[in-house]
């Protein structure tokens, strides 16, 4: 994917699905040991290339130059909702869904919304099938 990627490596990242980005980081080194050491599940880095793992791919690896994309961001809402339903999952414990309405309880919902455009088609390159 590297090889055949033609962007010209000025901003790139590596984007795989977390399961490969932690397959990757425990990788057999030939000699012993780990053949990427800088790897973790959450990114790190191979070859010289940024590795930024994700939650949203599904048996894809993707490989950008970012400065082939426009990004564009819109401000920060900040809402206080009263109608929802939240998962109150303390971190090891089983979920406990919390209907706020129910409970006369509030929450701080806080959005950003994000715009991404291609500028070039050479600056985004994906592999799918990827088996898991």
């Amino acid at each position: 994917m590297l090889v055949a990627f033609s962007s010209g490596f000025k901003e790139e990242s590596f984007i795989p699905v977390i399961a490969h980005a932690l397959k990757l980081a425990h990788w057999p080194a030939t000699g012993g040991g780990v053949a990427f050491p800088q790897m973790t599940a959450k990114g790190g880095v191979i070859a010289g290339v940024p590795v930024l793992s994700s939650d949203q791919l599904t048996n894809t690896a993707v490989l950008v130059d970012a400065s082939g994309l426009a990004v564009a961001a819109e401000g920060l809402s900040v809402d206080i909702i009263r109608h929802a339903t939240i998962d109150m999952n303390l971190g090891g414990s089983p979920s406990q869904p919390v209907n706020l309405w129910q409970n006369n309880l509030r929450a701080l919902r806080a959005e950003r919304w994000w715009d991404v455009t291609i500028l070039r088609s050479s600056a985004v390159a994906s592999l799918s099938g990827v088996p898991g």
